[in-house]
């Protein structure tokens, strides 16, 4: 994706309050996928710091992975609070990746790629099971432009594995 591409995508922030009906079902569900895009949104940035010294290019894009699930987990915050809900952390964010993931081990660039997919493809499950529980066209529209994004990131990783 060109840059003047990734900034028109970043910018769509769809004004969700009072458009949609109130979910606090749903709501409190996507609270769980809130807190896996804040936690990613810090996992890219250990990555980052992590590879930087041996690998600048792979850091710069963790970089940009982690930018764009910051503008995701505003995106997801926007339909939580239209749909009820408070989007806010609560309780134990999660353990580091170097902890979960790694322990002590030495982090690897496979290990670093491969953890990343693992959680986009994690959270992008979670997505899919909620889209398909919507009856809301606009919730599942935004539902299904998150799943598209993750898609589109976990690609470009894919590619960069190889």
């Amino acid at each position: 994706m060109e840059r003047e591409d990734f900034g028109r995508r970043c910018d769509f922030r769809p004004i969700l309050r009072g458009c949609v009906r109130t979910d606090r079902a749903m709501a409190h569900a996507l609270e769980k996928i809130y807190q896996s895009a804040f936690c990613a949104v810090s996992d890219h940035i250990l990555r980052s710091l992590i590879c930087e010294p041996l690998d600048a290019e792979l850091a710069a894009v963790f970089d940009r992975l982690a930018t764009e699930r910051l503008l995701a987990l505003r995106r997801i915050g926007a339909l939580i609070e239209a749909l009820g809900g408070s989007p806010c952390l609560r309780g134990r964010i999660g353990r580091s990746i170097r902890e979960e993931r790694y322990g002590d081990a030495t982090l690897t660039r496979a290990a670093l790629l491969g953890g990343a997919v693992e959680q986009m493809r994690s959270e992008r499950h979670s997505l899919c099971r909620l889209a398909s529980l919507t009856e809301d066209n606009l919730v599942s529209a935004v539902l299904e432009w998150l799943i598209a994004d993750l898609e589109e990131q976990e690609g470009r990783l894919t590619a960069f594995q190889e």
